[in-house]
């Protein structure tokens, strides 16, 4: 009888030993997770803010702009630039070769993961004649004589066109032109000549008397030159410039 009283107390002993052990388990795997929750709730890392600039909003296709990130509190980087590109890196480049408007977004991302995003939009015109300013010009012709016998100066207009067709297009035209009216801005008649990538011709001629007078003229492709939004021709005596816009 003492035997199984002694046999049945040790048994007892071991069961509750058993159980305080799961309960001293279960209460350090309680304190972990109320740690671990704790830390994640306390210590979050800092929300990121995504920022860039543009080197330019608005170019011409072909041109080549920049990007700089700005953001903070960001360890990764997601561009995409409109046209089907992306990058990852800090400050990338891109060229855009058609004409369109594209929305470029960054999105920043901080240790969590989380993101936020930017965007600005980047335009791609084309170049359009917008006029030209004449600073200086040959008062004589190629004889040596004055374009007007009259001395009352040159009316003068530009005629601009495509090489096959150079008559295509015109400014208004000033009358009577003197050394001291100049410089001076002819502006086109029409608003819409696109520059093509082409040959054109651009030639400049005096109305009088009555008549057209060649007065000088150039021919060259338009969207080899510049990217000033104005383009210098000059040679025999005259200088002036060809001012184009981008849209």
């Amino acid at each position: 009888m003492s035997f199984l009283c002694a046999f049945y107390a040790l048994g007892l002993r071991k069961k509750m030993i058993d159980s305080m052990k799961n309960l001293l388990f279960m209460m350090i795997v309680a304190v972990n997770t109320v740690a671990l929750v704790g830390c994640s709730k306390d210590n979050p890392a800092p929300m990121p803010q995504s920022g860039f600039v543009v080197s330019k909003t608005l170019i011409e296709s072909g041109e080549v702009v920049s990007f700089t990130n700005n953001s903070q509190n960001a360890i990764r980087y997601e561009w995409d630039f409109g046209n089907g590109q992306s990058a990852t890196i800090q400050n990338p480049t891109m060229q855009y070769n058609q004409p369109g408007s594209y929305v470029v977004s960054l999105s920043a991302f901080n240790e969590d993961n989380q993101a936020q995003v930017s965007t600005i939009i980047v335009k791609v015109g084309e170049r359009y004649l917008k006029s030209f300013t004449i600073k200086q010009i040959s008062f004589l012709d190629q004889s040596g004589l004055a374009h007007d016998s009259d001395g009352s100066g040159p009316d003068i207009f530009f005629y601009a066109g495509k090489a096959y067709n150079p008559k295509e297009y015109y400014t208004f035209y000033f009358e009577n032109l003197k050394p001291d009216d100049l410089p001076i801005t002819l502006n086109m008649e029409q608003t819409n000549v696109k520059l093509s990538d082409e040959d054109w011709r651009f030639e400049l001629y005096d109305l009088d008397p009555l008549n057209e007078a060649l007065m000088v003229y150039w021919s060259f492709n338009p969207k080899q030159y510049s990217r000033n939004n104005k383009i210098e021709m000059s040679g025999l005596g005259y200088l002036i410039d060809l001012n184009y816009e981008i849209r």
